[in-house]
């Protein structure tokens, strides 16, 4: 058999393993693709908004599994979402909301700064019992995240 050939059937193979390994993961990466960046908003993470409420407005531009096995998307000003075992997923032209996640994962560049390791940032979330933790690497912010809310929201302000 060609190298190439044995190669990519090993490739989907791996990827199919981890399709099976992560369904909700998968399940989010294909409504993301299929919604084809229709939706924006503000991102607000379990009650949490990125920045103040509204001032932000983000669009999901790409998708794919991580070997993590987590959703891994890629939104219009280079940020980053990583999520982990998403469940009650609602994704389509006038909604991006995921109801529940076991971590999720914000990274972005300083804005206006030069996209340099040092300048790279995040904002996790992670659900600990009945309660959602949250860090970040950036200056000091007031958290407090609801496990009532949803994991993952694009709100647009109009609702």
């Amino acid at each position: 058999m060609l190298s190439w050939v044995r190669g990519w059937r090993e490739s989907r193979e791996a990827a199919a393993a981890l399709r099976e390994r992560a369904p909700g993961a998968a399940e989010l990466v294909d409504a993301v693709r299929n919604a084809g960046g229709r939706k924006t908003g503000s991102l607000c993470v379990y009650g949490d908004f990125f920045g103040r409420p509204y001032d932000n407005v983000h669009r999901a531009i790409a998708a794919t599994l991580d070997p993590e096995g987590c959703a891994l998307i890629g939104f219009d000003d280079h940020e980053t979402l990583r999520v982990w075992d998403p469940e009650g997923i609602h994704i389509g032209a006038g909604e991006f909301r995921v109801e529940r996640a076991s971590k999720v994962r914000w990274e972005w560049y300083s804005y206006g700064d030069p996209r340099t390791p040092e300048n790279l940032y995040f904002i996790e979330h992670r659900v600990v019992g009945d309660n959602v933790e949250a860090s970040t690497n950036s200056r000091p912010s007031s958290f407090n995240p609801h496990l009532s809310r949803p994991a993952i929201e694009l709100l647009d302000g109009l609702a």
